[in-house]
């Protein structure tokens, strides 16, 4: 009788937080779904081109689970990756926009050209956070690095030692931190590690060191275009200086530079 009496509108759902946030991941993940679908059928009304043949279709991330090996394998464009498996859990996914796409294919361009990525863009551009999403798309274990007057070359190879050997990424945030005499070990750091790559090398040498070397090791950095200004000659003038120009010829070599736009908060 107590049962019958209850109001069915009543009832309510308890969920844990961990529930919530997967809950959010799977309707941020499905909204972006619904949006290419609708792109791809106006495209696909506008030009009578296979949708096979499109970019926007081409530039996407396929997954492709194989029977054979039992792994899954991502294309985007003409890149192949193997799924890392790293485990994501419950963690926030982000809004993935147009913008998002265009700077996922770029990165993972970089990739396959075992280079490292530098993402450069305004304050509130998050860039961090889109490459953390694209090592969840791709189950690649990520650890940022602030970087700070602080950091010194010792530190940095210990880094170096264990992003090589694991097969893990590596993102510096706020790049242009880091000292000068730091920047020029960094860049040698960073080539000893792109060769032995493009020479598919298990292993190499950093420091009169030899390590393993695992290929799917990535490094990323991040660098803001907000600068201040302020007045370095005489007749007062403002100058506007780059964001890449306080970093050395020996380091940018290293990197495929990729220019992040303000998101659109309409989108949002």
């Amino acid at each position: 009788a107590v049962a019958d009496s209850t109001d069915p509108t009543e009832f309510k759902l308890m969920l844990f937080p961990s529930q919530v946030h997967k809950i959010s991941s799977l309707i941020s993940l499905m909204c972006h779904q619904r949006d290419l679908l609708q792109r791809l059928q106006a495209l696909h009304r506008q030009s009578n081109v296979p949708m096979s043949r499109h970019f926007e279709w081409q530039s996407q991330l396929h997954y492709q689970y194989m029977e054979e090996d039992k792994t899954v394998q991502i294309q985007c464009a003409e890149s192949t990756f193997d799924y890392g498996f790293e485990y994501v859990g419950s963690a926030d996914r982000e809004v993935v926009t147009p913008a998002t796409e265009r700077m996922f294919h770029s990165l993972t361009q970089t990739l396959a050209q075992h280079t490292a990525g530098l993402c450069m863009a305004p304050s509130g551009s998050n860039q961090m956070a889109t490459i953390e999403e694209l090592s969840r798309c791709l189950g690649r274990p990520l650890y940022t690095v602030n970087c700070t007057q602080t950091l010194g070359s010792h530190m940095l190879n210990d880094i170096f030692r264990g992003y090589a050997s694991t097969g893990s990424w590596l993102c510096f945030n706020n790049l242009s931190n880091v000292p000068p005499p730091v920047l020029s070990v960094l860049s040698q750091l960073l080539q000893s590690v792109s060769d032995a790559q493009r020479a598919e090398k298990n292993c190499l040498t950093l420091q009169s060191e030899e390590i393993p070397l695992k290929p799917s090791c990535a490094c990323f950095g991040v660098v803001s275009t907000a600068i201040a200004v302020s007045a370095h000659n005489p007749e007062k003038l403002l100058s506007f200086n780059s964001a890449a120009a306080r970093l050395p010829d020996s380091l940018l070599s290293q990197f495929r530079m990729v220019g992040v736009v303000t998101p659109d908060l309409k989108l949002l």
